[in-house]
């Protein structure tokens, strides 16, 4: 599935997510796919994507300074629960000027 096709990606129902969560299991991370994946987050906000899920266990094995650049920029767009809860959980694993910038 590439980062166009993410972004035609509609989910109603439980299973919707499936597909995505399938071609997460071996897909190479990319900025591409991985701003794709933020769309998809802003697009269903109410989405049950799991806790975390396989969404959020995918863009949190990226390159950190490029994964929280990219969910920075997704919160200023359109704040969600899951990216809310996202920033969260990197801002509970930071210290000192590096949590400054987060804030």
């Amino acid at each position: 599935m590439t980062p166009q096709l993410l972004d035609r990606v509609s989910l109603q129902r439980d299973e919707d997510v499936r597909p995505v969560e399938a071609m997460l299991r071996t897909a190479e991370i990319t900025t591409a796919l991985a701003e794709a994946l933020f769309r998809l987050l802003e697009r269903h906000p109410d989405y049950d994507f799991g806790a975390p899920g396989a969404v959020v266990h995918f863009l949190e094995s990226m390159d950190r300074a490029d994964y929280e650049q990219l969910l920075l920029d997704s919160f200023k767009r359109q704040p969600t629960t899951h990216t809310t809860w996202m920033l969260h959980r990197l801002m509970n694993a930071c210290s000192g000027a590096h949590y400054a910038r987060l804030k």
